[in-house]
């Protein structure tokens, strides 16, 4: 346009120089121009007004567009924040199978367990339709048997198919973990993170009616709001959903009945909830949880594998490639020395494992204790126990946790000064605390030097203690339940290592008391709360104000001061 404009220009200009006699002689030619050059500047004038208003419209589109999307942008927000609302007031435990407290967990080694994972594939894929296909599938297995190991495999699988709506694996020790107090609001809480379709309006009613109950419901009422209402706002359609519920035979001694009727309120309500929703349970073969299993309810719709059932040779087999996979990573020098004395170590190793996994994964994590020429001493005392047949898998697993305490605290280190007390708060710690605490929180209810005495004790339980060396305030745990119930029994364990629960249980009564009684350890109002007779509930922050003004030992000592 402005190329059109300079064209005309240029004509006007040119007919300026035409002297007055010419411009008579051409008049009728330069009425001709001038028409011309006054139709192509209103045809200038013409586009100019065009693309303006053009302009102007896709500016207003644009405007309009920007609007509606920062609308869209402050609804979203609005929506995300009243559920990081209401999800903030949900109570619920950290038991994912993602979760740190079981960062430890033996994963599944790549050319094992490949004929179960394949039918547990079948199982968790298969149309709600298919012939023989039950919604709750039920693995047992004696101790140390990888059933938490299978299951962690499971909710991994469900999650990369995008159907993992909510894991909860318990664990014996850990107070959140033990018992059946929060599995339903944490299996609501993850499935309302992991299924889109769940946040709904009928949903969120569903959450903020069970709030508005006040306090922890008794376990039906947690079932019918946070399982059944909560998945009945899903439409048939809604693409399959697992869940994954490991070691329920974990819970505490307390809460056994509560398990079973978990599982009865579980399979219950997937009659009366409309899409797809797969159960995936492991358990030791217990009384309590068999009695519930053995029920016509269960029968008819659950699908049970049996991992004492898998021949010896194929769990041999597995066994055998996780030892000669472990030992392939160990440093040079230990894997040089192996191979100096023993042509099939891990064969040998399989051989005393007796087909338990936990057996494989302690040897292992004893054998990297050493380096170099040091671990053909290890490795021979594990060689020198009995390969009888015979002999129960869990004796051989008591051989193994003797050896590796007796490694740790040798007579000689036990007849230093003060040792053999620390090492007895610490084996205490393990096998009487009502919850996995720190390092810390044991340091200060027992009044010990941390880094010079407990920790280093610590230190030498690495095979079969889960904690962090440099930091005292994560939790520790024992690597596996069998740890902890082998230090209480006095049938298993040695003299110089058994604790006697009754004696223990009276001696951390007593750190938790004198704590408690402490000048300045209990104050009035102790968590500054704005009006000192609300209840907890009314108080939304009052998980804050307890880690701000209660220290984690005080807590220990104010919840579980009566269960010792």
């Amino acid at each position: 346009m402005i190329q059109e404009l300079g064209q005309v220009r240029a004509k006007a200009d040119a007919l300026k120089t035409v002297g007055r006699a010419r411009k008579f002689l051409k008049a009728s030619p330069n009425l001709d121009l001038l028409k011309e050059m006054t139709d192509r500047v209103k045809t200038a004038r013409d586009i100019f007004a065009f693309r303006g208003q053009v302009s102007i419209e896709m500016l207003i589109r644009e405007l309009v567009a920007k609007s509606r999307h920062e609308a869209l942008q402050r609804e979203q927000d609005q929506e995300s924040a009243k559920w990081s609302k209401v999800l903030k007031r949900l109570p619920r435990a950290d038991a994912g199978y993602s979760a740190s407290v079981h960062a430890r967990h033996g994963r599944l080694l790549a050319g094992t367990r490949t004929d179960l994972l394949r039918e547990l594939d079948d199982w968790a894929t298969s149309a709600p339709t298919a012939q023989d296909q039950s919604p709750f599938f039920v693995l047992t297995g004696g101790a140390g048997t990888g059933k938490s190991t299978i299951a962690f495999d499971v909710a991994r699988r469900a999650e990369a198919r995008g159907h993992l709506g909510a894991s909860f694996f318990f664990m014996r020790g850990a107070a959140s973990l033990d018992s059946t107090e929060l599995i339903f609001p944490t299996l609501a809480w993850q499935m309302l993170s992991n299924v889109p379709g769940l946040r709904s309006p009928a949903s969120y009613s569903v959450i903020e009616t069970h709030l508005q109950r006040g306090g922890p419901q008794n376990l039906d009422q947690q079932a019918d709001d946070l399982f059944v209402k909560l998945l009945s706002t899903l439409p048939a359609t809604q693409a399959p959903i697992t869940i994954v519920i490991d070691a329920v035979d974990e819970c505490s001694a307390s809460t056994q009945d509560f398990v079973q009727r978990m599982l009865f309120l579980i399979m219950q309500s997937l009659s009366s909830i409309a899409c797809t929703v797969r159960v995936f349970i492991t358990s030791r073969p217990e009384v309590h949880v068999e009695d519930a299993l053995r029920s016509l309810t269960f029968q008819s719709k659950t699908q049970r594998f049996r991992l004492q059932d898998i021949p010896q040779p194929t769990v041999d087999h597995d066994i055998s490639l996780f030892f000669t996979n472990a030992l392939s990573q160990l440093p040079e020098a230990s894997r040089l020395a192996l191979s100096s004395v023993y042509g099939d170590a891990a064969g040998e190793l399989t051989e005393r494992a007796a087909g338990l996994f936990i057996y494989a994964a302690t040897a292992v994590e004893y054998l990297r204790w050493f380096r170099g020429d040091d671990i053909l001493v290890a490795i021979a005392q594990i060689l020198a126990t009995d390969v009888d047949a015979t002999k129960p898998g869990l004796d051989r697993l008591d051989e193994l946790y003797t050896i590796v305490l007796n490694t740790a605290f040798p007579p000689q280190f036990l007849a230093l000064p003060g040792k053999a007390a620390l090492v007895a708060v610490a084996l205490s710690s393990i096998a009487v605390l009502q919850d996995h605490v720190s390092p810390r929180v044991i340091a200060v209810l027992a009044g010990l030097d941390l880094t010079s005495g407990l920790v280093p004790v610590l230190e030498r339980l690495a095979p079969v203690l889960s904690f962090d060396p440099s930091d005292a305030d994560v939790a520790m745990r024992p690597l596996h339940a069998s740890f902890a119930e082998f230090l209480g029994d006095s049938a298993r364990s040695t003299s110089t290592f058994w604790v006697d629960s009754s004696e223990q249980h009276s001696v951390f009564a007593g750190y938790a008391l004198n704590l408690l009684m402490k000048r300045g350890t209990l104050v009035s109002n102790v968590c500054r709360l704005e009006h000192p007779n609300d209840t907890p509930i009314a108080v939304p922050d009052i998980r804050e104000r307890i880690t701000l003004h209660l220290p984690p030992a005080v807590q220990y000592a104010c919840l579980y001061w009566a269960s010792h």
